[in-house]
């Protein structure tokens, strides 16, 4: 497995437990992110069966990032600043100057 997907599995899984334990972790019990755990689920399996690279990866999990976004801004929520730079490298890996402009 190249090291861009495993590096992608690892940001989901670092997520996922993030939202399962903190800083959402005390909304668990008022919000059920069941669907988002799910497509996590789903998006590393994918990448774990699947060949992607290049452009292709960043366009699958820019893919799930979007609709994790979407599903906590439903909620009234937003991944913390550190989660957001982290994605945001990831995604955008070419931009050499993307954390600077932000």
């Amino acid at each position: 497995m190249e090291a861009e997907v495993k590096e992608a599995i690892v940001l989901l899984k670092n997520l996922e437990y993030q939202l399962k334990h903190e800083p959402y972790g005390d909304l668990n019990k008022f919000t059920d992110f069941t669907e988002l755990y799910q497509v996590i689920d789903e998006t590393i399996f994918d990448l774990q069966n699947k060949k992607y690279e290049g452009i292709t990866l960043s366009v699958r999990v820019g893919k799930t990032m979007s609709y994790i976004n979407d599903a906590l801004a439903f909620r009234g929520l937003r991944l913390s600043k550190k989660q957001s730079e982290a994605w945001n490298l990831f995604v955008h890996p070419t931009d050499k100057n993307y954390k600077r402009t932000r």
